[in-house]
């Protein structure tokens, strides 16, 4: 931004992506990259031999084997994503966002655009499917710079990316100008107004609980009270939005 370049970010959102790991498809990954012998043998044995049952109203189901997605609390994860060919990819998790900057707004939309084409196709491959209505993109920039040019990206299917298809009825990704990403609410400008908002909101809840709290609770009792459900949400993320102008807000 303050080269005055374009910034155009997909936030990817995958429908339990944890859930549908394909067990087979893992257990290949891991010996491509070199993990073979009784260190292969442990993660198949750790993924396989597993049961589930659903219970509805005190009845219980039989036991169904379970062909893929790792177990709870696990943090076998879908690690193996594509290197993609321009863009830059942050990962947490299955949190996942692809971003691409040039002075170009056109060339910087194109270029995200093949580049999501092939994380596309890798998740067909790989069993996972991404959630449309949780996958946004947005447009960072100065601005002066803003409002000039609209984000055209598609999600394009699997089949319409397989046949080359030219023209199709492929949805595009929803341009917004806020979102939440790992629990942070990023805006187009980084003006981060609307984490402070949201902030605002949750710590005026918390005052009155300690209000009440304050005549019936020790000292001590009180500053556990308060670090676990105040200073926990001011000091997350602090390091990215602690410098916003709107933090006398907080103060407040």
């Amino acid at each position: 931004m303050s080269s005055k370049n374009h910034t155009a970010a997909i936030f990817i959102d995958y429908k339990k992506a944890f859930d549908v790991i394909d067990h087979k498809l893992l257990l290949d990954k891991l010996s491509k990259i070199g993990i073979q012998g009784p260190t292969l043998k442990l993660f198949e044995s750790y993924l396989s031999n597993r049961k589930f049952a659903v219970m509805i109203n005190d009845e219980l189901s039989e036991l169904f084997d379970v062909t893929a997605g790792v177990p709870q609390g696990s943090i076998l994860g879908p690690k193996l994503f594509p290197i993609l060919r321009f863009c830059k990819i942050l990962m947490f998790a299955d949190d996942i966002v692809i971003l691409y900057s040039h002075s170009n707004f056109n060339t910087c939309n194109s270029i995200l655009q093949a580049d999501f084409n092939i994380l596309v196709e890798w998740s067909h491959d790989n069993c996972l499917y991404i959630n449309m209505k949780k996958t946004v993109c947005m447009h960072f920039c100065i601005k002066s710079m803003r409002g000039q040019n609209k984000l055209n990206l598609i999600c394009h299917d699997y089949e319409c990316l397989h046949n080359f298809h030219t023209s199709c009825n492929c949805k595009c990704i929803s341009q917004v100008s806020s979102c939440v990403y790992l629990g942070l609410h990023v805006d187009e400008d980084f003006s981060w107004k609307n984490h402070v908002n949201h902030l605002v909101s949750k710590l005026r809840t918390v005052v009155r609980e300690m209000t009440f709290a304050r005549s019936k609770l020790t000292y001590s009792a009180k500053r556990i009270v308060y670090h676990s459900i105040a200073h926990s949400h001011l000091n997350y993320g602090i390091t990215a939005w602690g410098s916003a102008n709107l933090t006398p807000l907080l103060d407040i």
